[in-house]
Order: C-alpha cells, then structure tokens, then sequence
C-alpha cells in the first residue's frame, strides 16, 4: 500500500460497534451452559475467555458489515480496527475477525506501544490512535470513525472539530 494514495480511513470500533460481543450477564450464563462450570474471573473484559469463539457468537452487525464493504471497496481508504480491549487479547480479536473474514489495514488494541503515549484508558487511546494516523498518511483528507461508547462521543466531536481534516463520527447506538 502506497501511504502517498491514502486520502480516507475508516475508523472501526469492535465490541458493540462492529461485533455484537456477548456480555457479561449473559455471557458468564452461556459460560456455564457450555462448560458446565462457573465462568473463571470476576472481569470480563479484559479476559480471553469472553471472546472464546467456541462459546459466543460473536457475530458482525450487518449495518457495520456494510460499511466495512463500503471501505475496503475504496483503494484509497485505510481501513483500521481500534478497541479498547487489550494487547494481551490480540489472538481473540483476530480469531473472530477471521470467522468473519474481515481484513483491516491496522488493528490498534488498547495498550499498543506504537500509539500508547501514556495513555490511561480506552479514550485516550483511541484518541492518540487517531492522532498518529494524521501523521502516517500525508494525503489524508478524512477520517471516519464509528463508536458506539456514549461517554466518548462528546470527546471524539470535540476532537473532530479540532482538526484541519473532515472527520466524520459516527456514534452506532444499539437497541
């Protein structure tokens, strides 16, 4: 891929946004039901076991499979997966998105030295992570990004707003 070519990237969010993940209520049940024993940790998140692909569907929003298709259709867009869940679940995420046959560009897990910067949390991740793709591709025109997290829609605006580039946020609201 020629970095000079990229005018557009397409932002994908995983849990919630891309993938309908299962969680934790439920999830720990269907734990149960399918190994006959306790779900293993308190958290979830954070744990291999919550995207084990044996137990929960994991399936692709059709809405987001669309735009993804829309994506990877334009040779001009970088297409790149960026989640809050952890460098340690690598194999996981990557494991589902292969049942699905989805191939990005990137794939930024929270705690991904090359965008860290000290970064705290999920929103500070994923804001140094759309930072660095500025910086990557000195064509870039836009960037998309769809999120679904409420809380970090008024920060991913605020830094919209800011930027001398369109940046179109999608905020992806389920049922």
């Amino acid at each position: 891929m020629d970095i000079n070519q990229i005018t557009k990237v397409s932002v994908f969010d995983f849990d919630g946004t891309l993938i309908d993940t299962t969680m934790p209520d439920i999830g720990k049940k269907m734990w149960k039901d399918a190994t006959g024993e306790d779900y293993p940790h308190k958290g979830w998140w954070g744990r291999r076991e919550s995207l084990d692909i044996d137990i929960y569907p994991n399936d692709v929003f059709p809405d987001m499979q669309a735009e993804y298709n829309k994506a990877k259709a334009d040779e001009n867009t970088f297409v790149t997966l960026c989640t809050g869940r952890i460098t340690p679940l690598a194999n996981q995420v990557q494991a589902i998105l292969n049942k699905h046959n989805l191939k990005f560009d990137d794939i930024a897990l929270t705690g991904d030295k090359r965008f860290n910067d000290g970064a705290s949390n999920t929103l500070a991740f994923k804001i140094n992570y759309l930072n660095s793709l500025q910086k990557q591709f000195p064509n870039l025109k836009q960037i998309e990004f769809w999120d679904d997290r409420d809380e970090h829609q008024t920060t991913f605006i605020q830094w919209g707003k800011l930027q001398t580039i369109s940046v179109h946020i999608h905020h992806v609201k389920r049922g």
